[in-house]
């Protein structure tokens, strides 16, 4: 039996059919963008390519990540919005800003340390963090 589970947004849990056992749904407040995808190209295949064609890929991948990003945005609001799927809640803005502060402090920083392309990312996030007022 399924009484809660941390996954992905409405839209994966009422394909999946969670709904039917897990009635409720709380909104982490998650920064977004909040999906990551991961694309890997072997070392040697990659040097290899032309920078046009390294150009084409990257921008190819960009524009799929973010038709993926508008499609789960569109289609998690439109579960929520067609009502009857889940009970919908929301963490406090408090409690966000704690649990961001508390990454920050206990993962962000020592992530960062792992090497000059880890300290951009986090930078990054952190960006992110304070445009959405949670730092």
């Amino acid at each position: 039996m399924i009484d809660g589970a941390i996954y992905g947004g409405p839209v994966e849990y009422e394909q999946l059919k969670l709904n039917e056992t897990a009635k409720y749904y709380t909104y982490l407040n998650m920064l977004m963008p909040g999906w990551t995808d991961t694309y890997l190209i072997n070392n040697d295949t990659w040097a290899g390519m032309s920078d046009a064609h390294k150009q084409i890929l990257s921008e190819a991948l960009a524009q799929y990540a973010q038709d993926v990003y508008d499609w789960l945005a569109a289609n998690n609001k439109a579960v929520a919005d067609k009502g009857g799927v889940f009970e919908f809640s929301t963490l406090p803005e408090a409690d966000s800003k704690a649990l961001t502060q508390a990454a920050k402090e206990a993962v962000w920083s020592e992530e960062a340390a792992r090497s000059e392309r880890a300290a951009r990312f986090i930078a990054i996030i952190e960006e992110n963090a304070k445009a959405q007022g949670r730092l």
